[in-house]
């Protein structure tokens, strides 16, 4: 009796052990995806690192795509009383393409050390109330300011957050969102709700550029901060990615090995932070400058310099086409190191998506789906009746 006992136990140990982990909402959200794709694009700034000249072209690459929203920086020498054609043609251009504006306001004084009594700040938000708010849905305040070094950091942002969440006056369905916060440092997110800045946002926001199974570990830490400190509010991820930049020295085979693995993090990217509950995320960038081969910051765009596309821009456009607008939103299980998310298309199609972190390993389907796409549109085949699964995403379509 003793060892049937004992027997049952492990049965139920080992049984625990096969199940799969299904992955649980933490935030407020859609139960189906909306407008969900962003690129940022420096389509606001006119330097030769920037998108301003082949704007045009990227947004009608974008709208095609079935991306929706564009982040670019709003600064006050970009857009003052006495200089607004720059954001004029933008928003023109984006409109003629269907695509919104997630504009980042800043305050030049986050960049230096002193704390001043520069009021240009105050201006840019003069200018955006008297001119742009019919045009503008949604403004960010400051990019990733948890880097800045002004002393107060956490009593400085709030009270200028407050003064842009009170362009709401005059156009409530205006949606202000946090700093994009960068995942190294929470203390600063301690410090802003402390002083209750919660109340003066809708949307939070966060940058990441960590591995794709990796970003659920940034997630859980807004989410701790929510329950900490009695908040909530929808997320948004306005930055995440990787850059293919090779290192001196490398030769043309690595480069080709970086950017298949930016493909292969394209989706899995989107697909895991969909099914914890961010409502848009916004690739980092669309277009690689290049002037250095070897500078990080030159090369992490799904296309080239002269707009050729990279793998990347194949895995987005396929992820798109298989996660559009309008489907449920994933549901998401992990088994022995196997990821399998799910959802419904606005068509009726039933869409079960695999992947592994790393190598590959193959798995017997329960049905034969009606077709099976790679992550890079292709079709694919089973072999023996099994799929290959591996970091590059496999569609099943039923």
């Amino acid at each position: 009796m003793k060892y049937r006992y004992i027997l049952v136990l492990l049965s139920l140990v080992f049984n625990l052990s096969l199940s799969a982990q299904r992955i649980k909402l933490l935030f407020k959200c859609s139960k189906r995806l909306t407008d969900a794709y962003g690129m940022c694009a420096h389509f606001t700034f006119k330097d030769k690192k920037s998108d301003n000249k082949t704007m045009e072209q990227q947004s009608k690459m974008l709208h095609d795509l079935g991306c929706t929203i564009v982040r670019s920086d709003l600064a006050y020498y970009m857009v003052n009383k006495t200089n607004t054609a720059t954001l004029d043609n933008v928003l023109s251009v984006l409109s003629k393409n269907r695509l919104s504006f997630l504009g980042i306001a800043t305050d030049p004084r986050f960049y230096n050390k002193q704390w001043s009594d520069d009021d240009k700040y105050n201006q840019l938000l003069a200018t955006i109330q008297e001119r742009y708010l019919k045009k503008l849905n949604y403004l960010e305040f400051q990019n990733e300011v948890n880097f800045s070094k002004v002393q107060n950091l956490g009593l400085n942002y709030t009270n200028d957050l407050k003064e842009l969440y009170s362009l709401k006056r005059y156009k409530r369905g205006l949606k202000i969102l946090f700093s994009g916060i960068a995942d190294t440092n929470y203390d600063f997110l301690d410090s802003v709700v402390q002083y209750r800045g919660y109340r003066y946002f809708d949307i939070m926001n966060l940058h990441t550029y960590r591995a794709p199974e990796d970003i659920p570990t940034a997630l859980e830490k807004i989410e701790t901060n929510m329950k900490k400190f009695h908040w909530s509010k929808p997320i948004w991820m306005t930055e995440c990615g990787m850059h293919t930049a090779v290192k001196k020295g490398q030769n043309e085979g690595e480069r080709i090995k970086l950017e298949d693995e930016q493909a292969r993090r394209v989706a899995r990217i989107h697909l895991i932070a969909f099914a914890y509950g961010v409502d848009k995320v916004f690739w980092y960038k669309f277009r690689s400058n290049e002037l250095d081969p070897y500078y990080s910051e030159d090369n992490f765009g799904m296309v080239h310099a002269d707009l050729s596309q990279k793998p990347a821009y194949y895995a987005y456009k396929t992820l798109i086409k298989m996660l559009p607008s309008g489907s449920t939103r994933p549901v998401l299980t992990i088994k022995d190191g196997i990821y399998k998310a799910e959802w419904k298309r606005p068509d009726g199609k039933k869409i079960t998506a695999y992947w592994c972190k790393e190598g590959a390993t193959y798995i017997k389907l329960n049905a034969k789906p009606t077709m099976i796409v790679g992550y890079m549109g292709k079709n694919v085949a089973l072999l023996n009746n099994s799929l290959k699964v591996s970091s590059g995403i496999v569609y099943c379509v039923k």
